[in-house]
């Protein structure tokens, strides 16, 4: 007994020893997964808003100019799945690097939620504006580049259709409003493997949970969770960005940055 366990002991030392010879290698494969993002409502995301004369009510002047646009938490289920997020885009498959070590996956925008910062006052009242997904929702594509072990940069024009909620503040009359737009950025977005922000114990949950996807009141859509190891809108050691994104069909631009912060990277500086 005692010749087999050193045997034993001998060969796991021998095992130990040849792995910690073996340098890090990056990741061939980032999961399938739910970026989270946070929006300001510091003036940085907005929208030129067009509103014809007797949209908003019969007798109501057009309406022109641009509005403000601040995040407001998608509903989950658990609460704490995503961060608090306001805008999250659903990675749909596995994206494998190949030997130039770029890598594609399908995304889709699973849930958003703003509202305009401020009413609109116009010639037949004041209204609230809140902004959300429309039923149906168009996947894009997003590439995604590795320089390096530590992550590398991505490129994904993002794909949505909302519907606009106006309310009159005076008697709660409610118009909406559909629209369409694909928004794109000529900059590379960066990326970072491991773990940035929170704690990776903090940040979300590690299996699938339901979105409130229209802003109705009750999550009901199963998206895929936070992955692991893919750290979108992080630079070199962790440093956070804000990242942008506009206008293509209608003149808007959306500023965000990952919903593991508290607060966004230039407010926290």
């Amino acid at each position: 007994m005692g010749i087999w366990n050193w045997k034993r002991s001998g060969i796991t030392l021998f095992a130990g020893l040849v792995l910690a010879a073996v340098p890090a290698v990056a990741q061939d494969v980032i999961a399938r997964g739910t970026d989270s993002w946070k929006t300001a409502g510091d003036g940085t995301s907005y929208t030129d808003l067009s509103l014809p004369a007797g949209f908003l009510d019969r007798d109501c002047p057009a309406f022109k100019g641009r509005v403000i646009l601040e995040g407001v938490p998608v509903v989950t289920s658990p609460s704490d799945a995503f961060n608090g997020g306001d805008t999250l885009i659903e990675r749909l498959a596995d994206a494998t690097f190949d030997d130039q070590g770029v890598a594609r996956t399908k995304i889709v925008v699973r849930g958003l939620h703003f509202q305009v910062a401020d009413v609109l006052k116009t010639g037949c009242g004041e209204w609230k504006a809140d902004i959300g997904l429309d039923q149906h929702q168009t996947p894009t594509e997003m590439t995604i580049v590795r320089e390096d072990e530590n992550g590398g940069y991505f490129t994904a024009p993002i794909s949505v259709d909302v519907i606009w909620t106006f309310t009159r503040t005076s008697d709660k009359a409610v118009q909406t409003l559909a629209t369409s737009n694909v928004l794109t950025s000529d900059e590379r977005s960066p990326w970072q493997a491991g773990s940035c922000g929170k704690s990776a114990k903090a940040a979300g949950i590690r299996r699938p949970a339901l979105v409130d996807a229209t802003n109705q009141g009750k999550p009901a859509l199963k998206i895929a969770a936070i992955s692991r190891g893919f750290n979108p809108g992080f630079g070199p050691s962790c440093r956070p960005s804000v990242l942008c994104r506009g206008k293509q069909i209608d003149p808007t631009l959306h500023c965000y940055f990952p919903a593991s912060l508290a607060s966004s990277p230039s407010s926290a500086n």
